[in-house]
Formats: C-alpha cells, structure tokens, sequence
C-alpha cells in the first residue's frame, strides 16, 4: 500500500511540472499557431520581476559554479549552497570568538569586525549592479529591495516572537494576587485564567542598553520616511538630484553609526562579555569533565565529580570556597592553557554565579547549585557516554590541542576569511536558483523576493538566536534583542545605501513604495514597543507574529491594489 502511495505522489509530482498548449488555427491560412498568441493578457504578477535565464538554459555563475534546468536541480543545488552558507557562518562565528578573546575586548576590533563581515557583500552588490547593464542593475535592485525588506520583517516578526518565547520566565513585576483569583475561579474558566496569566506573568526582561539600540533602530528610519514622502507628494524636482541626496544622507547616517560605536563602546562591550561569558563556562565544565563524567546513570550531576573539584579549589579544606582561592584556581587553569580568559572577569563572573547568597565565599551546595546552572544553560542530554561529551570544545585551548597562541590566532584569521568569503560568494548563487524554482513552478514575484527568500536566507540567523535566549537569564535576553536591533540598524542603512548607490550610477528607477512602507510600518510598530518598555510579556510575541501575515497583506495591497510599484 505504501509503496502505491509513493507511486502516486511520485506521478503527481512529474504532472505538476508539465506545461502545455493548446493548438489553434487564428485564420483560413495552413499556419499552425504555436500556442504563445494573446501573451499581452497574461497576469504580470505572476512572472518576478527580475530577470530570469531560461530554465532550458544552464548557466555556470563565477563561470565554474553548477547549474541546473529543472525543478529537482534548483532544490538540490539549494540545499547545497544552503549547507555551505551556514558552514561559513559557523566558522566565521568560531574564528570570531577566538579572535575576540585573544586580542580582548577591544571597541575597534568589535567594529573592525562588523565592518568586515558586511562589507563585503556591500561592495559586490555595489560593483555587479555598476558594472551590469541598465536592465540587469535595475533587476538587481528589485530583487534586493524585496529581499532586504522580507529579511528585516521576518526578524522583526517571527524571529523576534520565537526569542520571546525561547527566552520567557516569571516577570518581578507579577502580581501574586492574580494567581490567587485564579485559584479562586471555578474550573470552566480557570485554563481561560490560567492562560491570560501567563501571557501576563511571563516574559523577557530588557535592560537600558538594548532599549536604546531599539531606539537607534527608529533613527535608522529617517531615510524610508523621506523616500516614502517624496513618493507619496510627487515632488517635482529633479528625482537623480533625490537620490543624490538620499544616497548622501544614508552613508553619512552609515558612518555616523560606526563613529557612535566607537565613541560609545558600550554596544560591542556587551556582545563581547556574552562572548567571553560562554567561553568561561564551556572551559568550566570541560574542566570538570576531565575528572569524570559531568552526569550519572540517573541523569543527575555526579556528586563524587564535584566533591572532586570542590576539594581542588578548597586550598584550606574549611569547606568554603573564597575569592582568592577561586583567583588561585582560574590562574592554574590558565596557565596550564585550559582556559584562555582574561582571569579577573572569571573570577567575578564566578563569583556572581555561585555565590546565591553573596556572602563572598562559595559553600559545597552553592558550588554544586552553580555546577547545575552552567550545565543545564548548555541545553544537552542528560546522559553522555564514555567516548563523548555534552560540552562543546573551546576552539581556542592552547595546550590540549598542542597549538600555541600564533597558530591559533592564524587559524581564527583563516576561519573569518572562509565564513566571509562562503558567505558573500554563495549568497547570490542561492537566490538565484530559488528564483529560478519559483519562476519554473509560476509563483508569484511578491512571494519570491518578499517571502521565499528572506526565510530560506534568514532561517539559520533565526536558530541561532534562539540559543542564547533559551538560557532564560536577563543577561542573554537581552543580548539576544540587542543583536536582533543591531542587525537591522545596519541592515536598513547599509543595504539602502548600496541599492540607492546602484541607482544613482546606472540612473535607474527607484519605485518601491510598497516594500518602503512595509519597512517602516514593522520597524516602528516593534521598535516604539521595544523602547517604551523593559519588558516583553509573552502576548507580545502574538502581536509579532501577526505583523508577518499583516505585513504580507500590507505589501500586497499596496503593490497591486494602490499600485505603488
């Protein structure tokens, strides 16, 4: 029966991707029609509106890469590129962090970075749409401003709602009279009561820094709104002079950006302490599992493990771990290469995280307590075996893996430069084959570069968010939004600037009112919320959610009903 199901679906399959026509005689004459006659009465909105090569046509892009002339191809070559990028993004995030903790947390290198990893793509845009011709530029910049625009309405919908999810614990602000009224509502309503606290009691707990990235994310806006006015009044002066100006204003506000960064270091001192936070912990438990399995055959931690390393750091044998004996503890572990942290945030930062009671020494159950914490934020099994382990490997130990810290650092080089270049290289590639499988299977050109594309992109991003957010501490919360703000401040000001940039060179058209307007009205309605408040209760990720379906509408009735673009 089975095996008639997969028959079945196989043939459906092949049906779906046959075309045909109808013959027709048009006049007395023995000419017979080819089929392709009326071609002017064809919905446009079914065709994209970047050009497409034939998909009888197999064309090698960079002249070596593979190419395809088939649905199944497209799919296939998909996957592959798809694999590669986040093979990059995983080793320029490796080589990052290394990078990070060996030259320490320095402002300019945390920019010199970001600098690095965009602008690479920036510039390829840049040059392929200068260097194409008018229609191909004009091509390019349609594909990108529906990119660029899904991209940062997927971030600010679903991206955003899953982190407030993954990320969610009771609120300090919780009343306990609610929970009280629940326990006092007859049965019918108490799941109605019981819901509604949730959505209220529960959340994600931001600090100042985030709100004010949110709040530069409003000031990145300033260049939609003044495109979107020229737009909507019509007004008359010379539109390449409009553009002129705008190009202008959004490099000034791209540098302005930068130098604010570097006059102010507190948005990359955050990414780096998370950074050197994980790198700290990862070291920690790989240090305890070094003297034996971290978990029982109970899925429990291993007492005479931790009785072990408590016994280690207790130079006095009291029965109390202090200060100076934990700045003994991480010195050796440092020397010895274990660790490569700069050892005076590991000895605060275990502190903070063993010491419950903040009485400046750590007992037997708080080192056992703080042992659990770590653990469970590493989010693995809870049985491992012999031969492997739950903890990741710090990419940067020195001594385990016999590398010193000139090979280390060669190889942190290395890793950036491979991610950047998988990156910004196979970027295009992707699109282009989805492209090409939806323009094979008619789908419309809202849907390709506006939705199939941003998620096929951004769904990596998106997973990766969810890591640090699932640790539910007020400290990865928030890291976790400041990177999803931070990424679209440079997403609408660099991306625009390269768009508005090929437009000026090739003298193009600049009509994208729909995906402008899209921008704004999703970037304002998440960024007015996320700096008029310090926390996220969990019915604002229900409000997330319904800006993507309410987005596509609004993009969709303002391209083809308003007839905007």
């Amino acid at each position: 029966m089975a095996i008639h199901a997969l028959r079945f679906l196989v043939l459906i399959l092949f049906i779906s991707f046959v075309q045909c026509r109808i013959l027709r005689l048009n006049s007395s004459d023995d000419l017979i029609s080819d089929g392709v006659d009326r071609i002017d009465n064809q919905s446009s909105i079914l065709y994209a509106n970047v050009s497409i090569s034939s998909t009888n046509t197999c064309e090698h892009q960079y002249g070596f890469l593979p190419c395809a002339e088939n649905a199944g191809g497209y799919i296939f070559q998909i996957l592959i590129y798809q694999g590669l990028i986040m093979f990059g993004e995983k080793e320029l995030t490796a080589g990052s962090r290394v990078l990070f903790n060996i030259l320490g947390a320095s402002n300019i290198v945390g920019i010199i970075f970001r600098i690095l990893v965009g602008l690479p793509a920036i510039l390829i845009m840049i040059v392929s749409g200068v260097f194409s011709s008018k229609e191909e530029a004009q091509s390019k910049v349609s594909l990108g401003v529906g990119i660029y625009a899904g991209i940062t309405v997927f971030t600010l919908t679903l991206q955003w709602g899953v982190c407030v999810i993954f990320g969610r614990r009771k609120l300090a602000e919780q009343s306990t009279s609610s929970h009280a009224e629940v326990a006092q509502t007859s049965s019918n309503c108490l799941l109605a009561k019981e819901v509604i606290t949730e959505l209220k009691d529960t959340g994600v707990t931001i600090d100042e820094e985030t709100r004010r990235i949110a709040g530069i994310m409003l000031l990145s806006l300033i260049p939609y709104t003044i495109i979107q006015l020229v737009d909507i009044f019509k007004i008359s002066f010379e539109t390449h002079v409009v553009i002129l100006i705008l190009l202008i204003l959004s490099s000034a506000m791209l540098l302005l950006y930068f130098v604010y960064q570097v006059m102010n270091p507190w948005m990359q001192q955050k990414s780096l302490a998370y950074t050197k936070y994980e790198t700290l912990r990862t070291g920690f438990l790989q240090h305890m599992q070094r003297h034996g399995k971290l978990i029982d055959e109970h899925g429990e931690l291993n007492v005479p493990v931790i009785q072990t390393l408590f016994d280690e750091a207790d130079n006095d044998a009291n029965n109390t771990i202090t200060k100076d004996e934990i700045e003994s503890l991480m010195h050796d572990l440092i020397n010895k290469g274990e660790m490569n942290v700069d050892k005076q945030f590991a000895v605060s930062e275990l502190m903070k995280v063993f010491d419950f009671n903040h009485d400046g020494s750590i007992n037997h159950q708080e080192f056992a307590n703080g042992c659990k914490k770590w653990f469970i934020e590493t989010k693995k099994p809870t049985k491992i075996d012999d031969n492997s382990s739950s903890i990741p490997k710090i990419v940067n130990e020195k001594v385990v893996h016999g590398e010193s810290l000139v090979w280390t650092f060669i190889k942190s080089i290395l890793q950036v430069l491979l991610g950047i270049v998988a990156m910004t290289c196979l970027g295009e590639p992707l699109t282009t084959n989805i492209l090409q499988l939806s323009h094979s299977m008619n789908v419309p050109s809202f849907a390709i570069s506006f939705v199939v594309v941003p998620l096929a992109m951004n769904c990596r991003a998106a997973i990766a968010a969810i890591s640090p957010a699932s640790h539910k501490s007020e400290k990865s919360a928030s890291l976790t939004f400041s990177e999803i703000y931070g990424e679209v401040v440079m997403s609408n000001i660099s991306n625009l600037t390269a768009l508005l940039a090929i437009v000026y060179a090739k003298d193009l058209t600049w009509d994208y009112s729909a995906e402008v307007l899209t921008v704004l009205v999703v970037c304002a309605i998440v960024g007015i919320l996320a700096y008029s408040r310090d926390s996220y209760p969990l019915w604002t990720c229900l409000l997330a959610f319904f800006l993507y379906p309410f987005s596509l509408g609004l993009f969709y009735y303002a391209q083809f009903a308003l007839r905007w673009n």
